[in-house]
């Protein structure tokens, strides 16, 4: 009896050890440390190479270790809901969070630009009417809207092709498949320089932020004012400084209601259940 017992105890634990493997090995740390996770369209490979000066700054600044989910945003759920997090999300995930009762701390003090390129000169909107234009699916209803409130009708025109890669929105119109793209203006600061340089184009402004930082429901008030003031004076480092200026970032502020009021209305988050699961 005795050696079945032993047998059934190494069993349990080979198991929870796998588990524990496979766990870690899956990126989702069961430490209750903090972590600063970041979600954007690109490559998580090209959005840390790009967000190393800022990546480098939380990490010294607050112990942090952050995380670029590979991947959709579903990916981006699993890890938020495996610990604790601090997030700096697109803006399709804004609303998803305020639902989740996270709490919005920060916001870019420029607002929200979308970027239309093409290798040809543009002038103004009208020029797209009737042509092929690139952009992915998720945010299709932020453009448009901002399309009809600058250039009615304009879109209703467009030959869309739609891609949820931002780097696929690019290759299509430095292929020649599409005429025009459009993506949003913080992406666009990531692109490579060699890109940007085939590229010309034209920016158009919203009334959202281009950026919100978040904590969630769970965190002290303490930690978050200690967060926030951290934060708040990143762009006094000259490293993390060139990083906001590309990103059109500038320097982040506390949230203001017109920062609230642009989550609320959730402007082109159009998440389906891919963003989002229970």
């Amino acid at each position: 009896m005795r050696f079945n017992w032993f047998l059934i105890f190494i069993f349990l634990y080979s198991s929870l050890t796998l588990a524990d493997t496979a766990l870690n090995a899956s990126g989702l740390d069961q430490s209750d440390g903090d972590f600063l996770l970041i979600y954007t369209p690109l490559r998580a490979d090209i959005t840390r190479q790009r967000s190393q000066s800022f990546i480098d700054y939380v990490e010294a600044e607050l112990g942090f270790e952050t995380v670029i989910p590979q991947g959709d945003c579903e990916e981006f759920v699993r890890y938020q809901q495996s610990r604790e997090a601090v997030v700096l999300p697109y803006f399709s995930l804004w609303k998803p969070l305020m639902e989740k009762g996270y709490i919005p701390i920060l916001q870019s003090s420029t607002q929200f630009e979308i970027v239309i390129f093409s290798k040809r000169k543009i002038e103004s909107l009208t020029e797209l009417r009737g042509a092929k234009v690139a952009l992915t699916p998720r945010y299709r209803s932020f453009f448009e809207t901002a399309f009809e409130q600058r250039a009615k009708g304009v879109w209703s025109s467009l030959e869309l092709m739609e891609s949820f890669q931002m780097h696929t929105t690019i290759l299509q119109v430095l292929e020649g498949k599409a005429d025009y793209g459009i993506i949003g203006g913080v992406l666009w600061g990531l692109m490579s320089q060699e890109a940007r340089s085939k590229l010309k184009s034209i920016v158009v402004s919203t009334d959202q932020p281009s950026g919100i930082i978040m904590v969630p429901p769970t965190i002290s008030e303490q930690r978050r004012q200690h967060f926030q003031q951290v934060l708040e004076s990143m762009h006094n480092d000259p490293a993390v400084n060139e990083w906001l200026q590309k990103t059109t970032f500038i320097r982040f502020i506390p949230v203001n209601q017109q920062g609230i009021d642009a989550i609320n209305a959730a402007i082109g988050v159009e998440p389906k259940d891919k963003c989002w699961k229970e």
